[in-house]
């Protein structure tokens, strides 16, 4: 893991003191956040107008992530996104997300 402890200018004091002194626990807050994030992703936004709204992964999309891990390859990075790598119990929230969506129809 990276050592950011030589940064004395960071946005998030707690978050860097934090993973300098018990990077143990600061990492499983990271897992933890993204795991909610990945579970929400699928959640539709509260703006209306907001431009990025994620949808259920489509063969085009499947398509285009081979294409980007490829290149991806070639320069030497081949690590998939966190969301794509989401345990059973997130996909479990994610499904009873959607399926919730879909009953207030």
């Amino acid at each position: 893991m990276k050592d950011f402890s030589i940064f004395e200018n960071v946005s998030n004091e707690e978050a860097r003191n934090m993973f300098k002194d018990n990077k143990e626990y600061y990492a499983e807050l990271v897992e933890k956040c993204v795991k909610e994030s990945c579970s929400r992703m699928l959640d539709q936004p509260e703006d209306p107008n907001c431009t990025i709204i994620f949808t259920e992964p489509k063969p085009a999309h499947n398509d285009l992530l081979k294409k980007i891990i490829g290149e991806a390859q070639i320069s030497g990075t081949t690590q998939q996104p966190s969301c794509y790598q989401l345990d059973d119990e997130a996909m479990e929230n994610q499904n009873d997300n959607k399926n919730n969506n879909n009953n207030d129809d």
